[in-house]
Order: C-alpha cells, then structure tokens, then sequence
C-alpha cells in the first residue's frame, strides 16, 4: 500500500482518533479519578487499573499497526521519534503502577508507607506529565 492509498489515509485518522482517545480522553479518566474518587478508594484503583491498561494496549496495538503500514521500516520523523518515547515512557508508567500497587499492598510497617507515598508521588507526576507530553506526539500526527 502506497503512503496517498485512500485506506491507508484513512487508517491514519483512524490511528490519530485512536491514539487522541487513549492519551486524551483514557489519560483525563485516570487523572480524575485518582483526584476526585478518593472516598471510593477500591473503585478508583479498580477503575484506574483498567483505563491504564487499555490505555497502553491501544498505544502498542494502534503502533505496530502503523508500523506494518509503512512495511515495518521505521520513517525518521518527530512523529516517530516522539511517539517512540511516548510508548517507552507508557510502559515505564504501567511497571511504576505495578510497582506502586505492590507497595502499597505490602506495606506493614512506617517505612514502607513512607516508600508508598513517595512511589506514588512519582507515579502520578509522571503520568500528568505524560499526559501533558502526548499531546506533542498528537500534534507531530496531524502536522
């Protein structure tokens, strides 16, 4: 398939939907509830779990797509080079979630619950700043 074929264009706004909903709409999801579902602690976690995970599945899925639409050779552009990042860090993101869910499930003791907050600190900053840096990799799409 040709890079001007109609299905390929239309892929691509395909893929730009996709990817805008994932960090988006899924991102905004997961920032909210962790700041205004604190009283429904278990749901929010459960909620947050799920949204992440999608989140990050769409973001894996919707690239390697993509990728075999360009027959698997990697266009050096800030679009690529910037959404690389952006799926590298959304693992990051998805492991330090792990991590922190481990950590707060295992704390017994004042030290583990200091490491749990720091831990979530982290989580969660990285995530708004992720957030905030998919917005560039949108943004290298539609140019």
């Amino acid at each position: 398939m040709q890079c001007g074929d109609v299905s390929t264009a239309s892929f691509y706004s395909y893929h730009g939907f996709v990817m805008w909903g994932a960090w988006t709409l899924v991102g905004l999801l997961q920032l909210y509830t962790n700041r205004y579902w604190k009283h429904f602690w278990r749901w929010r976690q459960i909620l947050h779990s799920i949204a992440g995970t999608l989140s990050l599945l769409l973001v894996i899925i919707f690239g390697f797509i993509a990728l075999s639409k360009q027959n698997w050779k990697i266009v050096k552009s800030k679009h690529t080079i910037a959404g690389f990042v952006t799926l590298m860090a959304s693992i990051l993101l998805m492991l330090g979630g792990f991590f922190n869910g481990f950590i707060l499930k295992a704390k017994s003791n004042q030290w583990g619950a200091l490491k749990a907050i720091k831990w979530k600190a982290v989580h969660k900053y990285f995530g708004i700043l992720l957030v905030i840096g998919s917005q560039f990799t949108q943004v290298t799409g539609i140019i």
